[in-house]
C-alpha cells in the first residue's frame, strides 16, 4: 500500500544492450509508477523494435514522442532528459518523483526501500554539488562545437572562443548527469524562464548535464522547490554520507555493498562515509545517477545494520 501511494516516474535512456535494458525495468517495475523509454535515433532497427514490443506489453510503460541522436559531451544528451520530462508533464500522469537512468545501470535498494527514502526527502531534490576545482570549469569558459561525422554522428570540440557568463547570475557548480527530482522542480524545469534561458546557454557548454541540475538546484537565489537551502559549504563537496559508483579501476579500501556484474566493464556501488570537514553539514546518500537525502540518524538506524555484500567486479 505504502509504494501504492507514492507513484514515481523513471526514465532510461539507452542505445544497445536490451537485455540489460529488460532486467533493469524487471527489478523497478510496479504498476503505480510510470516508465518511459528515450534510444538513441542512431541506435539500431532491432533496438527499435525491441523497446516498441517491450512497451506494448505494458500500460505504464511508453516511448517519448521526441527522440534525440545524443554526441557524447554534447547538448543532446541533456536534451533527451528534457524531452522526456516534457511528456511526463503534458501527459499528466500521476507520480511524485522523477528519476533518470542508464540502462546499464541497476538498483542496489528494493522499491519500497526508494519510496521510504523519497517519503523522507519530503519534495527535496537530490543532486551532486561540487564547488571545488574539481568543477571543471574550462568547460564552460569556452564555446563548443559539433564536428559532422560520416553516418549522421558528430564529435564536441573546444574552440577558443570564451563564452559569456550564466544568465540570471547564476554561479558554477557542478554535478552529476543523474539526479532525483520533485515534480515541482521538473515543472520549473520546463516552463520557468530562467530555466529556459539557462538551458539556451548550455547549448555550446561541453557534458552540460553535469552543470544544468545543478547550478538550478545549488543557486538559492532561484527560489526552485525542493533546492538546496542550507548555508554554503566551505568545503569540497557539498554532500556528507555518500553511496557512489567507484570506478573499476580505482583502488579503494572501501567495503561494496553491491555490484552490478552483468558487464565487466561496470563499477562497483560502494559505500563511503564522507563529511565535511570545515562545515559538517548537508549529509546525504548519493549514487552517481541515484541520490537521496536523508538525516544520517535515520541511515545509520535504518541501513548501517544491514549486513556488508561482500560482492565484487568480475
Amino acid at each position: 500500500m505504502e509504494e501504492e501511494k507514492f507513484p514515481i516516474a523513471y526514465i532510461i535512456l539507452m542505445c544497445k544492450e536490451v537485455e540489460q535494458m529488460e532486467k533493469l525495468l524487471m527489478a523497478i517495475y510496479r504498476p503505480q509508477n510510470i516508465y518511459l523509454f528515450h534510444f538513441d535515433l542512431s541506435s539500431s532497427v532491432e533496438v527499435h523494435s525491441a523497446v516498441h514490443a517491450i512497451t506494448g506489453c505494458f500500460d505504464n510503460v511508453f516511448v517519448v514522442s521526441e527522440k534525440e541522436t545524443i554526441v557524447y559531451a554534447g547538448f543532446k544528451r541533456l536534451q533527451a532528459d528534457i524531452n522526456c520530462m516534457a511528456d511526463l508533464l503534458q501527459k499528466n500522469w500521476e507520480w511524485k518523483y522523477f528519476i533518470n537512468l542508464l540502462s546499464q545501470q541497476y538498483p542496489i535498494k528494493t522499491s519500497l526501500e526508494i519510496v521510504k527514502l523519497l517519503q523522507i526527502s519530503n519534495i527535496a531534490n537530490d543532486i551532486e554539488g561540487i564547488t571545488s576545482n574539481r568543477m571543471l570549469s574550462n568547460r564552460l569558459k569556452y564555446i563548443n562545437k559539433y564536428i559532422p561525422q560520416d553516418g549522421g554522428k558528430a564529435t564536441m570540440y573546444r574552440t577558443n572562443v570564451t563564452k559569456s557568463n550564466p544568465p540570471h547570475n547564476l554561479t558554477i557548480v557542478k554535478g552529476s548527469a543523474y539526479v532525483i527530482f520533485s515534480r515541482n522542480f521538473v515543472r520549473f524545469i520546463i516552463y520557468d524562464e530562467k530555466a529556459r534561458d539557462f538551458l539556451e546557454w548550455c547549448k555550446e557548454v561541453c557534458s552540460p548535464e553535469e552543470y544544468y541540475w545543478a547550478m538550478l538546484n545549488h543557486n538559492p537565489h532561484l527560489g526552485v522547490s525542493g533546492s538546496y537551502k542550507e548555508p554554503e559549504c566551505n568545503g569540497e563537496e557539498i554532500r556528507g554520507y555518500v553511496i557512489k559508483i567507484c570506478s573499476s579501476s580505482e583502488k579503494t579500501q572501501y567495503n561494496r555493498i553491491g555490484t552490478n556484474q552483468c558487464r565487466k566493464r561496470f563499477a562497483a556501488l560502494i559505500l563511503e562515509q564522507h563529511t565535511c570537514f570545515l562545515c559538517k553539514q548537508s549529509t546525504r546518500l548519493v549514487r552517481e545517477g541515484f541520490a537521496m537525502i536523508v538525516p544520517a540518524q535515520h541511515w545509520f538506524e535504518t541501513f548501517i545494520q544491514q549486513e556488508t555484500l561482500e560482492s565484487t567486479v568480475e
